[in-house]
């Protein structure tokens, strides 16, 4: 298949249910424009494969059970349904097609009449759920949202769809969303506008819309997303590499079959992200893992001229063969923004002025090592005296924040907030899995792994501290860390740390 082309699925009618699924693949030119719609789903259990194959271009074809329900309801009586689906028109055996046709996804979405969204064979509880909201059309439609609808709508949004990789961008890009569940529907463009008011209002902290927060507030990210992320190429790489590290740490918790996919499944959110002379790592199935993550890891923070990406990796089972500092993508939480960076209007620790850290790092040993200059704020040593963090403390810092701009944070992670205030649960979040000590003055608070003879250190233009573990002459990278400033005459030595 030439490069500029794409494969489209045409479905052929039946008006029996039960009849033998009949379709045909063609190559097509994307720059031709042809009308098609682009189906987005979730392939499922790779096991769970339908026992009856359905059949392409004369060939019989085995397909998943929830691919072959989807094109069931899709099919029509009387007339072909023209499609695009990844898993039949584009050939997963074959990487080199895979690599090529992956890089085109997000053009493939934005190109295609209309996205079909398929959340699965539909119940009672979904039938419900999609009726409210195919009725929302005021806030006093909301308030009429019975407590047995509110569940019926966490559920609907708690469906395996929300909590895929590719589905953000196959949202972001596409044209006139429809959202699908069994026989019942409901179109994005008309819904969107009551849903996304529950969260831009202040309102949205109010007790009685708490319920939406968390399950719900997935699809309201991907539309802030849809809404916010610039789509053009005009935008400083750096920039880019800024908002793609967003993407990484509001996204990267979702879930992929392929591991590579949780770089590659995002890079189509935005033209900006070809990097248009940067050169960025290719897109390409056949590198290991490891490498792909590295290999990014070192691109992004090269472009960005930041460090942004290393607060996320501790909060990873890391992979023994990966540096410290690179994130493990496999093993990502859905909190990766209960980080210091994520507040650092309220938790950055100002250098001396007379210190000029170089922002960008050097790497070597094949891109293992990561050198930085820096300086070291203060060594833990065996004699501190370690208790959990003050909730009030951390509380207190946060007050600073507008509180809709909390909750429109969280809702941007897809989390869920109960009945507490807003900047109680930031506090709660943040002091999880960390400790505080206070020793000659100085209040620190650090990751609960930190131990004796760790460094809390300040490491190029960054500007919440890290907390490094020496291992012979080199690093390993801990977590990051709150310190009250310390006295105006503290001058100290910079240093070259090398974190492996």
């Amino acid at each position: 298949m030439e490069d500029g082309n794409i494969k489209i699925l045409t479905l052929y009618p039946s008006s029996e249910e039960t009849a033998p699924i009949k379709c045909s693949v063609v190559p097509h030119s994307l720059s031709q424009s042809p009308s098609y719609e682009a189906l987005s789903y979730t392939w499922g259990d790779p096991v769970d494969i339908c026992s009856v194959p359905i059949e392409i271009n004369g060939c019989a074809k085995q397909i998943s059970t929830n691919l072959e329900a989807a094109l069931r309801v899709l099919r029509h009586g009387d007339s072909p349904r023209v499609l695009w689906i990844d898993a039949l028109c584009i050939n997963q055996e074959d990487n080199s097609e895979k690599s090529r046709q992956i890089a085109k996804m997000g053009s493939i979405y934005a190109s295609a009449v209309r996205v079909l969204i398929w959340l699965g064979l539909g119940d009672e509880e979904s039938d419900f759920a999609m009726s409210i909201i195919g009725r929302l059309n005021s806030a006093a439609d909301v308030d009429n949202i019975t407590e047995n609808g509110w569940n019926a709508m966490e559920n609907l949004f708690s469906r395996a769809w929300f909590k895929r990789i590719w589905v953000v961008q196959e949202f972001k890009r596409g044209r006139s969303p429809v959202f699908q569940c069994g026989q019942k529907t409901f179109s994005w463009d008309t819904a969107s506008d009551i849903l996304q008011k529950l969260w831009t209002s202040e309102d949205s902290v109010c007790k009685k819309h708490v319920k939406l927060l968390g399950e719900v507030g997935k699809v309201v990210s991907m539309a802030a997303t849809r809404a916010d992320l610039p789509l053009i190429t005009l935008i400083d790489i750096s920039h880019a590499a800024c908002s793609f590290v967003q993407m990484l740490r509001v996204y990267g918790g979702c879930q992929a079959t392929e591991p590579r996919d949780k770089i590659y499944g995002l890079l189509g959110l935005s033209d900006a992200f070809s990097f248009p002379g940067g050169n960025p790592p290719a897109i390409d199935y056949t590198k290991p893992v490891n490498d792909v993550y590295t290999d990014w890891a070192i691109f992004l923070i090269k472009t960005q001229r930041a460090l942004d990406i290393l607060y996320m990796s501790p909060r990873m089972q890391r992979h023994s063969d990966l540096p410290s500092w690179v994130p493990d993508w496999r093993n990502a939480p859905n909190d990766l923004w209960l980080t210091l960076d994520v507040f650092k209007g309220s938790f950055k620790y100002d250098s001396p002025s007379e210190i000029v850290l170089d922002p960008v790092p050097y790497f070597n040993n094949y891109g293992r090592y990561l050198s930085i200059h820096g300086f070291v704020v203060i060594t833990i040593k065996k004699d501190f005296t370690f208790s959990d963090p003050d909730i009030k403390f951390i509380a207190s810092k946060l007050d600073s924040r507008p509180q809709v701009e909390l909750v429109n944070s969280f809702l941007t992670m897809g989390c869920k907030l109960k009945n507490a205030p807003v900047e109680d649960f930031a506090a709660h979040g943040l002091a999880e899995c960390r400790k505080e000590f206070r020793y000659q003055g100085i209040h620190c608070i650090i990751p609960n792994a930190t131990t004796d003879g760790d460094v809390v250190c300040v490491l190029g233009n960054s500007e919440i501290p890290f907390v490094l573990r020496p291992v012979g002459d080199r690093y390993e990278l801990v977590g990051d860390a709150y310190v009250e400033n310390r006295s105006t005459d503290f001058l100290p030595k910079v240093i070259t740390f090398t974190i492996q």
